[in-house]
């Protein structure tokens, strides 16, 4: 008899396998990123089916098995629906199913990420049946979100002192993405306009650390500055551009 065991799961994706089978991934509480097939799953009778949409954090039912597991059961625990219920939240929605499928790795566990991923989708979720938050606003709350996740991970670039020199900085700063941090920008005798951040932009860099996903804190045209960095550090860093984010990007 297989072995089977319980824990809580985000559904991140979904491909048929047959008429009536289908292949999950899933990140779990307890193994990481599993895949999963499901036997029968899209028969018409099927009880599981309306349990394991994409983006819904379930609580499941695991049969390992020798050569792959099998989900063996599936109860619902949020559908998070206000991100369902607009183009936009489910822009949101597939750009961190995304990014969590992109950052993961297969049964590695990582509890603490896991939860930080379900407060993700809990806040968004919130926020859109709270108001109807402008494209910009959802942009830089994404980055700002993706930031952490990628400091809990361990990127986590140089933001108080020069990644040269090793002063202290604040005004006349660049950020170096190959070397992952902030420099002053003398040391780059060739350099664009556009490259040297203001002070308000290195504060509020500094400044993430104490803010998960609330952009309050910042000047709108901070906001603005903000976003081609967080960024272009998220994309150098996973070595991959996030594609649900291009819809986003054109609203």
């Amino acid at each position: 008899m297989a072995e089977t065991f319980q824990t809580d799961a985000i559904v991140l994706r979904r491909n048929n396998l047959s008429e009536v089978d289908r292949f999950y991934v899933v990140y779990t509480a307890h193994l990481g990123k599993m895949s999963l097939m499901a036997k029968g799953i899209r028969k018409t009778k099927s009880k599981l089916a309306g349990h394991m949409e994409p983006g819904s954090l379930v609580r499941i039912m695991i049969a390992r098995g020798r050569r792959s597991d099998k989900l063996a059961g599936a109860a619902l625990s949020e559908h998070f629906s206000q991100l369902q219920s607009s183009f936009l939240g489910m822009t949101v929605l597939q750009t961190i199913l995304e990014f969590a499928h992109l950052v993961t790795k297969e049964q590695y566990r990582d509890v603490a990420l896991f939860h930080k991923f379900v407060d993700g989708l809990s806040f968004f979720d919130s926020w859109f049946g709270q108001t109807l938050p402008t494209t910009e606003k959802t942009h830089l709350r994404l980055e700002v979100f993706f930031f952490h996740l990628l400091h809990h991970l361990g990127y986590r670039p140089e933001l108080e002192s020069c990644v040269i020199c090793r002063k202290d900085i604040l005004d006349n700063a660049i950020f170096d993405f190959e070397r992952s941090g902030l420099a002053h920008a003398e040391h780059y005798p060739v350099k664009r306009a556009g490259d040297v951040l203001q002070t308000q932009t290195v504060q509020a860099l500094q400044s993430l650390s104490s803010h998960l996903v609330s952009e309050d804190f910042l000047p709108v045209s901070t906001s603005n500055a903000l976003v081609p960095i967080l960024q272009r550090f998220r994309e150098h860093t996973t070595e991959a551009p996030l594609k649900s984010l291009v819809g986003l990007r054109n609203m």
